[in-house]
């Protein structure tokens, strides 16, 4: 049997070597490219997806309120449940309103309703300058609570809005409730422009 030159061994033998440490390698990834899991959070610095937009509802107009009619409500003098007085008149309330009668200290309106009561009083220019002899009260209840502890002062109230705690006056010759009372709103005659249906 002849022997094979060493040489010749020597090469068979390299090539072995190659073949056995390059199939260890196939479908190795390159050195340098590691290849990033599905699960490792992205790189600092890396674009991340936008979130998808919610949409927004379209804005709507808040409801339009619906406009309370300003009618002609008739209005009543009203004074303490105790008094002994019965009616008054335009001239007695300017009087009261400038501190000149013995009769009424102040006058008290709801502040609500007060601008046009005088105006219908024809009392704007007393109640200007009445000082503390002009009260406001937030409401008629209030105002009627007050009479209650004040027998000297004069007030006025929509004709709708009294109730049993207070004196309803006469106004002139004429009443609106009780006895011998005007049958109309027109025979009335005291009447402010205030929000209602008349």
């Amino acid at each position: 049997m002849k022997r094979l030159p060493f040489v010749t061994v020597l090469g068979l033998l390299a090539v072995a070597i190659a073949v056995t440490l390059g199939g260890s390698f196939v479908g190795a990834p390159a050195s340098g490219s590691p290849t990033a899991s599905a699960s490792e959070p992205p790189l600092a610095g890396a674009p991340t997806p936008a979130p998808e937009a919610t949409p927004t509802p379209a804005p709507t107009d808040p409801p339009t309120p619906t406009p309370v009619p300003i009618a002609d409500i008739p209005i009543v003098p009203v004074t303490n449940f105790r008094t002994t007085v019965e009616r008054t008149g335009y001239e007695e309330v300017r009087a009261a309103l400038a501190g000149t009668t013995e009769a009424f200290d102040s006058v008290e309106l709801v502040e609500a309703e007060a601008e046009a009561i005088l105006a219908s009083l024809g009392a704007e220019a007393e109640a200007a300058a009445a000082g503390p002899r002009l009260i406001l009260a937030p409401d008629a209840a209030t105002l009627m609570t007050d009479l209650a502890s004040n027998q000297k002062r004069l007030a006025f109230l929509r004709a709708d809005a009294i109730g049993p705690a207070v004196r309803a006056l006469g106004w002139g010759d004429r009443t609106l409730f009780g006895v011998g009372a005007v049958d109309t709103v027109e025979a009335w005659g005291l009447t402010a422009a205030l929000p209602g249906d008349g």
